[in-house]
């Protein structure tokens, strides 16, 4: 299985959190598409995440205040990385084929994180999220369950 991860970069501490829970899903044989695994070549990072959001099984969406703040464009133009063009894309997909990608696109919130920061588009209180409480089995049960994988704990 192949995952997407999109995410802000919105601090040391939280690109720490994310690579971690990429680490966490990696152990569980999960094809993990991250830019801090792609390798240090130079490429067009737009078109990159393009390719890997049409390829992925899943797109997940790590929520945070930086991915919703730039995702809902509400941070000045050229302050930030790439989440205002993957925001659009996976915008895009869903106007495109809502039944595909919000099977495909999930929202998560790792542990310290907040509902109230998943971006609007996503439907955060009426639509399924994903809250992982640590990166574990037991405490990315419904994650894991989403993604298709039983583990010894589910």
């Amino acid at each position: 299985m192949r995952v997407f991860v999109s995410y802000a970069r919105r601090s040391g501490r939280h690109l720490r959190q994310v690579r971690e829970f990429c680490e966490f899903l990696l152990t569980l044989h999960i094809d993990i598409r991250f830019d801090e695994f792609a390798g240090l070549e130079r490429r067009d990072w737009s078109l990159w995440s393009i390719r890997e959001v049409l390829a992925a099984d899943f797109v997940l969406v790590i929520a945070s205040t930086a991915y919703r703040a730039r995702a809902e464009e509400v941070l000045p133009a050229g302050s930030g990385d790439g989440v205002p063009g993957e925001a659009a894309f996976l915008r895009d997909r869903l106007a495109y084929d809502r039944a595909t990608w919000q099977r495909k696109i999930l929202p998560v919130v790792l542990p310290g994180g907040r509902v109230d920061e998943i971006p609007l588009f996503l439907t955060p209180y009426s639509s399924t999220r994903y809250e992982v409480t640590a990166f574990t089995p037991d405490g990315a049960a419904l994650l894991l369950a989403a993604l298709g994988l039983v583990t010894g704990s589910t």
